[in-house]
């Protein structure tokens, strides 16, 4: 945690866009937001930054790591909540999603 009672979540999505609307959200509910684009970069943003609340990640990720096997690592040696998704790109979720106001960008 960074400032008393904030919460800190570890966002790891490899879609910029995604990646920035999800934070932007996320910090105005006041959320201290940290980002990584790969499952590697998680494991050692973890691995070197205590008093991560929460990991929020993309399973996939792609690359050499898909975010279910960092996931599995990073729980092996670290007590920290993880929730995984996979973002499905349709045009009726993208609609869905452009109307909910966690996606509102103003």
């Amino acid at each position: 945690m960074t400032i008393e009672g904030q919460k800190t979540i570890l966002l790891v999505e490899d879609e910029a866009l995604l990646a920035m609307a999800e934070q932007k959200a996320l910090e105005r509910y006041g959320y201290t937001m940290q980002t990584v684009s790969t499952g590697e970069k998680a494991m050692e943003f973890v691995q070197s930054s205590p008093g991560i609340d929460l990991i929020l990640m993309d399973i996939n990720l792609g690359e050499v790591i898909d975010g279910t096997e960092a996931a599995e690592i990073i729980l092996k040696g670290h007590d920290v909540p993880l929730s995984s998704y996979r973002v499905t790109a349709s045009v009726k979720s993208w609609k869905k999603q452009k109307t909910s106001p966690l996606m509102d960008m103003s």
